[in-house]
């Protein structure tokens, strides 16, 4: 199996599952919908257990991945995204398959910080240390 086969099957089993992103990283995330309180799985895992009925809770995806002949590079790759991994040299690729996932599993989309929130925010944030209120001008979008 290959990831673009992994994200077909997770797009057919999607609503066997409530899904949402979980932490401050927003990981992908679901729980049976069948067992609410019961074991959290990671997409690799809930894609497991719906062709096996292995479970395999969301640190065991590697152990996932052997199960429904994922390959390790592809699992690697499908791991990243899900669980959002910033630093990651192949980040435009992971970036494709989070998206993917997102859209596979009907979640909604990710809304990223525009340049201008993270300018304001900065900007806050250093007038705060200093005791200097930030100028009403300098923090309103004007449009030309």
């Amino acid at each position: 199996m290959v990831a673009k086969e992994l994200l077909e099957e997770l797009k057919s089993i999607r609503r066997n599952f409530d899904w949402k992103y979980d932490g401050q990283s927003k990981k992908i995330r679901a729980k049976l919908k069948s067992q609410p309180n019961g074991i959290q799985f990671d997409p690799i895992g809930a894609v497991c257990y719906s062709k096996t009925g292995v479970v395999f809770d969301e640190r065991n995806w590697f152990s996932a991945a052997e199960q429904i002949g994922l390959s390790h590079i592809d699992a690697g790759d499908l791991t990243a995204a899900a669980n959002n991994v910033a630093y990651n040299p192949n980040h435009e690729y992971t970036d494709n398959l989070r998206r993917q996932m997102i859209d596979d599993v009907l979640l909604h989309q990710e809304i990223a910080a525009s340049p201008f929130e993270t300018t304001h925010a900065i900007l806050g944030y250093v007038s705060m240390l200093f005791g200097k209120q930030s100028k009403p001008d300098m923090t309103t979008s004007r449009v030309g």
